[in-house]
Parts: structure tokens; sequence; C-alpha cells
């Protein structure tokens, strides 16, 4: 794989992996700021993620190792402080063959991509965080010094000597390629982002996206606190606090991490995901559910899910869990799109609905499909 390819390949595997486990406070933040999750407000958000993943992985990467007699092997890398000097011995062209050997030009060819990726920063910066010209070029200019300097200090001292070149050239085209990008930031505007004019306060209708998007946020919650406690049980057995019982690793797991969510949804009224995007499970008197629907609602979804997780982690099936897992989460998604109001099986089965969390309790009302 080719050393162009390979760092884009670990920035999306990275910008993943920190969206999942930024994915349940972003919702959280998004509904109560903005009162509603924006789909291609959230495509932004990951897009600036993977931006900024990639821009370090193609600044520091590779890594070489540190072997004796390591700044003999990388030589030595002076500053380069002459703005341009890269262009000496650049003639302009001529004619069309001039243009076309101009543009084949290491010099050239290396100035445009350093301008080009510096431009998804500045369109970022511009819609991000509405800034002007002179900011969005001095962010590029900041980011790309923060960049020269990591490298003119051997990632700040990570290394003996430093291994990339300092140019002042790169300072250059990125603060251009970061104004250009401001520039080009309105053409974003061409994608289908339709506020709906609500104040954060004000109620939405109970839609799809956000009852699966809750419906996420509660199986990730019930992933993270079992990865977490796996490696707490991990810690102990290794260290001999614990010593092992045949039930451990499925309560740690899934029988643990279940019964939480269980507990949170009794005490709350809301499991993690509905209080995520401000939902709240209602019976159809439009009261609180009782501890027995919530605990009916809680076996047919997350908590069943758990269940049947840690039986099969007892039963030396726990390989299949990735494949149980897609089952549970296409049998549930179907329910929701079944139901007119969205509610799904687990909602059916208990006999509760979900409105929204800032409908007022003294008159609450199921919301109706859009």
């Amino acid at each position: 794989m080719g050393s162009r390819v390979l760092p884009a390949v670990f920035a999306t595997f990275y910008a993943v992996v920190f969206a999942v486990l930024l994915f349940v406070p972003y919702v959280a933040r998004e509904y109560r700021r903005r009162g509603e999750l924006g789909a291609w407000t959230a495509v932004l958000r990951f897009a600036a993620l993977l931006y900024l993943c990639g821009l370090v992985d193609y600044v520091l990467s590779p890594l070489p190792p540190i072997t004796p007699g390591f700044c003999r092997f990388v030589g030595e890398m002076r500053p380069q402080w002459e703005p341009l000097r890269s262009f000496r011995g650049v003639r302009p062209p001529g004619d069309w063959n001039g243009v076309v050997a101009l543009l084949a030009h290491d010099s050239v060819q290396q100035f445009v991509l350093n301008i080009a990726l510096f431009v998804p920063l500045g369109i970022l910066a511009r819609r991000l965080l509405r800034r002007g010209v002179f900011v969005v070029g001095a962010i590029g200019f900041a980011t790309s010094l923060l960049i020269e300097l990591t490298q003119l200090t051997g990632v700040w001292g990570v290394y003996p000597c430093p291994y990339r070149l300092f140019d002042v050239d790169d300072l250059i085209a990125n603060t251009c390629g970061a104004v250009l990008g401001r520039f080009a930031a309105p053409a974003v505007r061409l994608l289908p982002v339709r506020p709906s004019g609500l104040l954060p306060t004000q109620p939405r209708p109970v839609t799809r996206f956000r009852r699966l998007t809750g419906m996420c946020c509660d199986l990730l919650v019930l992933w993270w606190i079992g990865s977490g406690a796996a490696k707490l049980v991990d810690i102990g057995l290794r260290t001999g606090v614990l010593q092992h019982r045949w039930w451990l690793d499925a309560t740690a797991l899934w029988f643990g991490p279940a019964l939480f969510l269980l507990l949170v949804a009794v005490v709350g009224g809301s499991t993690p995901g509905q209080h995520a995007v401000r939902l709240r499970p209602v019976a159809a008197s439009g009261r609180r559910p009782s501890p027995v629907a919530v605990l009916r609602r809680w076996s047919v979804g997350v908590g069943g899910l758990g269940l049947v997780q840690g039986a099969l982690n007892l039963a030396g099936l726990s390989s299949v869990w990735l494949a149980v897992t897609a089952v549970w989460c296409a049998v549930h998604a179907v329910g929701v799109f079944r139901n007119r109001d969205h509610r799904g099986i687990s909602g059916r089965f208990a006999g509760l609905h979900v409105v929204d969390a800032r409908e007022p309790r003294q008159q609450p009302t199921v919301a109706a499909a859009t």
C-alpha cells in the first residue's frame, strides 16, 4: 500500500473510533443546544474529525524507529527560511508543453498539494466557527506553524533530531490553502441542511431517525460499560486481585451492563439513549410507566440483548456476538418503521409510547409520525 494511501486508511480508522466514542455525548449536546440532530451537520462534524486525523497522520507518519545512528541515517535537516526558494530554476511556460512540464515539476506539485491540504481546514473553519478571512488565514497559519515546529523539534523531543524538513514555503502554501477554503465555504450551503427553525426548548416530532438514534446510543452505552468492566476484570485477574470464575466474563461484558441500564431506566424514567435524544416513555394514560412496564420494555430491548449475549458467552458461543447484535438491530429497526408512532417492538410489548421530553408532563401527548 502506497505511502500516500496508508495514512488515509489509518486516519479513517481513527476517525471512526473517535466518532463511536464521542457519539452519545455529541447527540446529547446537539439535542440540548440545537433541539435536534441534523444529519448533514453530523456529516460535517465527522468530516472535520476525519480531516484532523488525516492531517496528523500525513504529517507524522510513517514514524521511523529510533535506532543507533538515527541522526546519521536521516541526514541533517536544516530549516529552510527563504520564501519560495523551492521555485528556483522553475521557468515560466512558453507554450503548452511548457505548461505540462511546469505542472509535472516536483516543487510545483508539492506546493499545490500543500495548498490543497489546507483548503478543507478553511472550509471547516468558516462553516463551523463562522470566522472571516483574517481569522481563517490566522488559523491556517497557526496550524501550519504547529506542524512545522513539530517537524523541526523531532516531534517535540521524541526523536533526537528532526526527520522531516521545516520549510517556510509550506507555511505560505498552507495559509493560502486555508484562505482559499474560506472563499470556497459557501459551496457547502448546497447541502440539504434544513433546520426546523424551532427553539431548542420547543418539542419536536418523534421521528424514525430520532428513535433509531436513541437505540444506537443505548447499544453503545451497553458496549462501553461492558468493555470497560471487562478491562477492569482483566486487570484484576492479571494482578491477582480477582480469581477467575466461570461467570465473571459474562457478567462483566453483558449481565452487569444490562442490569445497570435497567436501574437507570427505572430510576430515571428513560434509558440513556432516550435521554440523549430527549424522549420520554409514557403509559397509554400519559403517566410515567410503572416499574413492571419498564422491565417488560427492557427485557425485549437492550436488556434482552445483554441477557442473550451473556448466555451465549457462558455457553462458549461468544464468537457470534456480532451476528446476534446485527440481527437484533435489524429486527428492532424494522419494528420502528412498521409502527406509525415509532415506538418499536419493545414499546408495543410493554404498552408504552415515547413523547418528546420537552412536552409538559401535565398534558402528555403521543407524537405522531411526520
